[in-house]
């Protein structure tokens, strides 16, 4: 059937949507539509007055050809056909005998129709398309009566939402589909209580879908152009609408308040497709983003991480882009369409409805292709913080995982695997297979002339196995991914730009452009490892699987890690299988001209620690939240006075001078006593001498303490031997 909606204005309501939505309108519709054996029925659109519950007072309505129709007597029923289309009555044909009886029921279409003691059944396709100014055929359903003549004057048993869209942001693109969801049902199976000509039908779609998509023709619908969607009456909620784009991007509106349409009615929606894409980087540009509700994206492409410099002297921006390209997607597709660059930002859109759990590498690239810099993508509605006894916040699970808790099937529950100081994730499979060298769609090189900071920018698909600094001659260690021609220079600061050499284990976080966790979170420094590992061992729960810190709720899963050996083979950690490690920004003390940094490893048995590992490893990162670390004690380990001994003369003064060392001690402060103060007071180190006799100065530090004595002497003595380790500039 085709149907042509009516320009009569029955009422104007104001509905509003985040993307600049217009007044709504909500308009009549006017339903036109155009051999077998005759049944001496007749499907009839009948003139506006026998109408009750709209005003059709316009237009042309007809019938299409060999539309079908179903027809019960309450019994049995059967198929008939629109004979000759193209005017408002139609005789119905058939492929059999009609029915006996002397009152019958109609559904359009037939398929799915039904018919039983006053209520009809028929559906709202939840997969429509589009139509130019209607609908397609067998679309918007209708229920009857016959009359005692065998006419059946059909009734609107839907309604429609008439979406007009604009947009100068994508001028000359077109709209290839629309996808519209809401926290109501908007199609599927729909009820029909219409027991009488003479009542209006009353429509309940409560177990339908929440959701209608329209495909649209291949070189798309222009903006500015109607598309109508069929959709069940009633009041809609939280309403989404989704476009998709000819230029492969994709856009989100999203309706605030409500949305009601009356059945045998429609509601027009205009919305304008500028730039509402939530902006993923306005807090803070980083290396990863995490989304948790559905929507539409962009984050700056023109900043590498978040644009924090470190030693190795990289640029932070990115000059140079000329599009994206995707390395990789795991997990659920949680985005539609294509990823697209407007200016100096990547833009995206994901999947109408709850989004599935999932990953994306992808990259900036220039004219030739050449990666410019990479960001992981990382979706999942169950991401959250967990707060821990000791104050600090951590993710709930590991970088990049799928879902919370602990066993061994993949990134589901274990995330990704990183290189020590690098930004980009490494698909984790569970395997005890020592020669996969290779975990689609990542590479693995163990040769140690290509592992390079360059390098690794331009191929962050590629797990570069390392460099040997040291070990055995027959089984060399690999220490360092980053081994270019076995000439490497060692950075401290990949994830800390703060560190200035090995084993600084009390410089607090500061996130740099290689750290790989999102905005507003970082990879752990040393102090913070440790801190949840006191905690650890208190309170701990193991499995086959995993371990959880049982207090705090945090799960562990066991994934152990990825190297390679003897430059051939690539490990899933062997007999480590069954272990959890957790890497910190802190590179360990070295001795052996290793490459290492301290992680954290806790295993099924009771051994569980901070040691030092290779570089190279790959092991999944667990993020913590900014401004949440543990704060760092660096305790005073030297306390001096510059004097030990000191001789006063009565009123004489003197100030002490103390150092604290380390300078950067947490707490130098220095508090000061005087055994005697009838003979000499102290106050923040000036010492004054009251009386003659002896006193003791102490100044204490923490744990630490340090002395001076302090002779008096009467006031008009002879100087001479009478000042002791003074100058007498000093007096």
């Amino acid at each position: 059937m085709k149907k042509y909606l009516l320009l009569c204005l029955s009422a104007a309501l104001a509905v509003f949507a985040s993307c600049q939505q217009k007044e709504a309108e909500v308009q009549d519709i006017g339903i036109q539509s155009g051999e077998r054996l005759a049944t001496g029925f007749r499907a009839v659109l009948p003139p506006p007055e026998t109408k009750t519950s709209v005003n059709m007072a316009t237009g042309t309505i007809t019938w299409t050809t060999d539309d079908p129709i179903m027809v019960s007597n309450g019994n049995e029923q059967m198929t008939m056909y629109v004979g000759a289309g193209g005017s408002t009555t139609a005789e119905l044909f058939a492929e059999e005998e009609p029915l006996d009886g002397s009152s019958f029921y109609a559904v359009y279409p037939a398929e799915g129709g039904s018919y039983s003691s006053g209520t009809f059944q028929t559906r709202i396709p939840t997969v429509q398309t589009y139509a130019r100014n209607g609908l397609a055929s067998q679309t918007f359903p209708m229920v009857a009566h016959s009359d005692a003549k065998r006419n059946f004057a059909f009734r609107n048993a839907a309604s429609l939402l008439r979406i007009v869209a604009s947009s100068d942001l994508f001028a000359g693109e077109r709209i290839t589909s629309v996808s519209i969801t809401a926290n109501e049902p908007l199609s599927g199976i729909i009820m029909v209580n219409y027991p009488s000509a003479e009542n209006a039908p009353v429509v309940d779609c409560s177990g339908g879908e929440k959701s209608v998509f329209v495909s649209c023709p291949e070189d798309g619908v222009p903006f500015g152009e109607p598309i109508y969607v069929v959709v069940a009456p009633g009041d809609y909620t939280g309403v989404s609408i989704h476009f998709s784009l000819t230029n492969g991007a994709g856009y989100v509106c999203n309706v605030d308040g409500t949305v009601s349409v009356d059945r045998s009615a429609y509601r027009t929606v205009e919305v304008s497709l500028e730039d509402k894409y939530e902006d993923l980087s306005a807090q803070e540009t980083a290396n990863c983003y995490m989304i948790t509700r559905p929507g539409t994206y962009k984050f700056r492409a023109d900043v590498k991480g978040n644009g924090v410099q470190t030693s190795c002297g990289l640029a932070s921006a990115t000059d140079g882009i000329a599009g994206v390209k995707v390395y990789h997607q795991d997990g659920g597709a949680f985005v539609d369409g294509d990823f697209v660059l407007i200016g100096n930002y990547i833009c995206f859109t994901t999947v109408f409805g709850a989004i599935p759990a999932g990953t994306v590498l992808l990259s900036a690239v220039d004219s030739q292709g050449k990666t410019l810099w990479s960001w992981h993508i990382w979706a999942n509605s169950q991401i959250a913080d967990v707060d821990v006894s000791d104050g600090s916040v951590w993710l709930n699970m590991n970088l990049g995982a799928h879902q919370v808790g602990f066993r061994k099937d993949n990134t589901g529950y274990g995330g990704y695997y990183y290189q020590w100081g690098r930004k980009d994730p490494f698909l984790q499979k569970y395997t005890t297979d020592t020669k996969q060298e290779t975990i689609a769609p990542f590479v693995s090189h163990a040769s140690s002339t290509d592992g390079s900071l360059e390098n690794s920018i331009a191929n962050p698909h590629i797990f570069y196995g390392g460099y040997r600094f040291g070990g055995k001659a027959d089984n060399p260690e690999i220490e360092d991914w980053n081994g270019l021609d076995g000439s490497v220079k060692y950075y401290y600061d990949w994830w800390n730009k703060d560190i200035t050499g090995d084993g600084q284990r009390n410089v607090p976080a500061a996130k740099t452009m290689f750290d790989p966790c999102p905005p507003g979170y970082h990879v752990p420094v040393y102090a913070d490892l440790a801190s949840l590992l006191s905690i650890a061992k208190e309170n701990k729960i193991s499995s086959s699987e995993g371990r959880r810190i049982e207090a705090e709720g945090l799960y562990f899963p066991y994934t152990s890690y990825r190297y390679f050996a003897i430059r051939t083979e690539w490990w899933p950690g062997g007999s480590e299988a069954s272990r959890v490690f957790i890497p910190s920004a802190t590179p360990s003390v070295t001795t052996d001209s290793t490459r290492r940094y301290y992680r954290m490893y806790m295993t099924s048995s009771p051994s569980q620690n901070i040691n030092g590992a290779q570089r190279s490893y790959g092991v999944p990162v667990r993020c913590i939240k900014d401004g949440t670390s543990v704060p760092i004690v660096i305790p005073a380990t030297s306390l001096e006075l510059d004097k030990t001994s000191l001789t006063l003369v009565e009123g004489a003064d003197y100030t002490l001078t103390a150092t604290v060392l380390p300078s950067d001690a947490t707490d130098p402060a220095v508090s000061w006593e005087s055994s005697d103060p009838t003979v000499a007071t102290v106050d923040s180190g000036k010492v004054v001498a009251v009386s003659q006799g002896s006193a003791t100065i102490t100044a204490s530090c923490g744990s630490l303490s340090a002395t001076c004595s302090v002779t008096v002497k009467a006031s008009g003595g002879s100087l001479s031997g009478g000042i002791e380790d003074m100058d007498l500039d000093e007096w």
